[in-house]
This record gives C-alpha cells, sequence and structure tokens, in this order.
C-alpha cells in the first residue's frame, strides 16, 4: 500500500537521521530487507556475507541471530553459528582491538553511564544501586535476560521471518540501556510490511520527535514515565494487533 510506504519513507525521522545526521540505521534497514526478503533468492554465502555487514554496522544485532539462524535448515545452520563467532573475534581484532580504553570510554559508557530511555534496564539498575560496585552490570545482565525471553517464545511460538525479526528488535529495545529515537528505523521499515501498524508507525514517530527534548533534559524521572508510556504503547498495540507474536504456540 502506498500509505504504508509513505509512513516509511516521507517519516521525518528517517530524513533526519539518514540524511542530515547520516546514521547507519536506513543501510542496517535495506540489508536486513534484502535478508528477510523471499523475492530475492540469495545464496547461502551471501545471506552470511549480509548478516556479518549487519553485525559489524550494530553489533548488538548479534541479537537478532536466532531469528536468521531459524530460517536455515540443519545443514547450513554449523556455518552460520561458526561465521557469527569468526565475525564477533574479527570484530575485537578491529573496532574493538584497543578493548581496554574502549571499554571504559565507549562501551561503559552504553552500558551504565550514558542511559537513555531505558525501561526494563532502569529497574535493575535501581536494585544494583544497593550494590555500587555492580551498577555497571545492569545492562549486561538487562540484555542477557531480554535474550532468554527471546529465545523462550522463539521456542515456543510459531512466528514467520518478519515477525520473528520484529519480535528480537522489540525485546532488544525494551531491554537496551540505551535507545535513541533513530534505533527503531528497522522496525518502522517492518511494520510497513502490514497494515496493522500504520497507526502504531505514525503514534511511535510523534513519540520520537518528542524524545529529542530528553537531550537537553536530563530528569531520570520524566524519561522513566516518558519510556513506560512509549513501551506501554508499543507493546499494546502489538498484542492487539498481532497477538500470534505471543500466544500462539508451536504445532506438536
Amino acid at each position: 500500500k502506498s500509505i504504508n510506504y509513505w509512513l516509511y519513507a516521507g517519516n521525518p525521522l528517517l530524513i533526519l537521521e539518514s540524511v542530515t545526521e547520516i546514521h547507519l540505521e536506513s543501510i542496517l534497514t535495506f540489508f536486513m530487507l534484502l535478508l528477510l526478503s523471499r523475492g530475492v533468492q540469495i545464496r547461502k554465502f551471501i545471506f552470511y556475507l549480509f548478516f556479518v555487514i549487519l553485525i559489524h554496522i550494530k553489533i548488538n544485532l548479534i541479537f537478532l541471530a536466532p531469528a536468521f539462524f531459524k530460517r536455515l535448515n540443519k545443514i547450513h545452520k554449523f556455518s552460520f553459528v561458526l561465521i557469527s563467532l569468526l565475525c564477533i573475534f574479527s570484530i575485537f581484532l578491529t573496532v574493538f582491538y584497543n578493548l581496554g580504553d574502549q571499554t571504559r570510554s565507549g562501551i561503559g559508557l552504553f552500558f551504565h553511564s550514558f542511559r537513555f530511555h531505558s525501561l526494563m534496564e532502569m529497574p535493575i539498575y535501581l536494585i544494583l544501586f544497593l550494590i555500587p560496585k555492580f551498577q555497571y552490570l545492569s545492562g549486561f545482565i538487562s540484555l542477557i535476560l531480554g535474550g532468554i525471553l527471546y529465545l523462550y517464545l522463539l521456542r515456543i511460538k510459531t512466528i514467520d521471518d518478519n515477525g520473528s525479526v520484529f519480535l528480537g528488535l522489540l525485546i532488544l529495545y525494551l531491554f537496551s540501556p540505551v535507545v535513541h529515537p533513530w534505533y527503531i528505523l528497522p522496525v518502522f521499515a517492518l511494520s510497513i510490511r502490514s497494515s496493522s501498524f500504520e497507526v502504531m508507525i505514525t503514534v511511535l514517530s510523534v513519540f520520537a520527535a518528542f524524545s529529542y527534548i530528553f537531550y537537553f533534559n536530563n530528569s531520570m524521572i520524566i524519561q522513566i514515565l516518558f519510556s513506560l508510556v512509549e513501551s506501554m504503547f508499543v507493546v499494546g498495540y502489538v498484542w492487539i494487533k498481532k497477538p500470534s507474536l505471543f500466544s500462539q504456540k508451536t504445532q506438536s
């Protein structure tokens, strides 16, 4: 539908973040949609290459590996795991070659110093506030819990490829310690494939626009309330429109 196309292609968030700010989510979205496309016959080594590109653009997209792993037959699953591990290893030899300094100034900043729009990670951080030496683990714990939930849902539900990746991104954003407005562009791209999410894309775009205010107002209370309302809307809307993501069991 043309309206679905323009909800994404004409979205001010996409234009602002991919053209003026040159964030990589637009490139990431292209490769992600290509991997999910059933109309394009991709040879397996090209499939692996595109997934490696995804991980190098955003290393946290290793979170989506189970969704792509699920679509492979048994013969190719071992190759996929091996290539994914080699990909991560190569990242630590290149991008993260100076891991000590980068852990303090980059990774550490992401996981505990700069926490933006975090929702599920926030309660964990507040609990660990009672044990100051372990506060920095809140982001890792949150993502691990999110990963376990994602694997559990993939195991007990029958979901197509598009739904598996959509669910993975949704859980990733809920459990990540940092969610910038442009992080949700891949969700928009997946959502336009279904007319069920037109309202969600529109309303979430408004939420994203208002979220820029928090770059200038670092009030934790306001951010928590804003993130809570935003997340409740998204999860609730998906629950109503696509209950199969949560309630449909796999066939025995």
